[in-house]
C-alpha cells in the first residue's frame, strides 16, 4: 500500500524526535519497522526530495549502473537508497539482468500500430468474403448437413428410449 508524503515524513519526524518508529501513522495504518528506516536513510540522504513519489524514465545507463553495484556486492536496498530509487526497481532490473544479461537493460523498441479504421475493415472484410466464398459456401453447407445429423441422432435417441 502506497504511503503519501505526509504520512511518510510522519513516521521519519517522530524517529528523529524519539528514537523510535511510530507503531501507527497518522492515518493509522500499522508501518513497518523496516519501511520506516529506508524512509529515515532516504530523508537523511536526499531531503524531502527522496520522500516525495517520483515516476521518471530510466535509461540503460541507470539500469547499469544499479546492477554494477549490486554485482559488487552492495545489498539491493543500499544501492537502492544511494541512488534515489526504489527498492522493487533495483531488484526487476538486477533479476532482469540475470535472466538476459546487460542486454536485457537496454530500452525496447516498439513498433506503433496503426488502429484501422470503419473503411479499413469494411474493405478487408469485403475482401476476405470474396477470396474465401467458395469456402465459406462450403463450410455453411457443411454446417447445414451437421444440423440434419444432430436433428437425426435425437430422433433415433428418443426412438431407443420409448422401445
Amino acid at each position: 500500500m502506497k504511503r503519501t508524503f505526509k504520512d511518510k515524513m510522519y513516521v521519519v519526524q517522530t524517529y528523529l524526535k524519539t528514537g523510535k518508529y511510530p507503531i501507527l501513522d497518522k492515518t493509522g495504518r500499522r508501518s513497518s519497522c523496516r519501511r520506516a528506516a529506508y524512509w529515515v536513510k532516504l530523508y537523511k540522504l536526499h531531503g524531502e526530495e527522496g520522500l516525495k513519489h517520483v515516476t521518471k524514465t530510466y535509461t540503460a545507463r541507470d539500469r547499469i549502473k544499479a546492477v554494477r553495484l549490486v554485482i559488487k556486492g552492495d545489498s539491493i536496498m543500499t544501492v537502492a537508497t544511494t541512488l534515489g530509487l526504489s527498492t522493487s526497481i533495483v531488484s526487476k532490473w538486477y533479476k532482469t539482468y540475470l535472466a538476459k544479461g546487460f542486454e536485457g537493460l537496454k530500452p525496447k523498441e516498439y513498433e506503433f500500430h496503426k488502429v484501422p479504421s470503419k473503411r479499413d475493415i469494411a474493405k478487408n472484410t469485403v475482401e476476405f468474403y470474396l477470396n474465401n466464398r467458395y469456402n465459406i459456401k462450403y463450410l455453411l453447407k457443411e454446417r447445414i448437413r451437421d444440423k440434419a445429423k444432430i436433428e437425426y441422432l435425437k430422433k433415433l435417441y428418443a426412438l431407443t428410449l420409448s422401445k
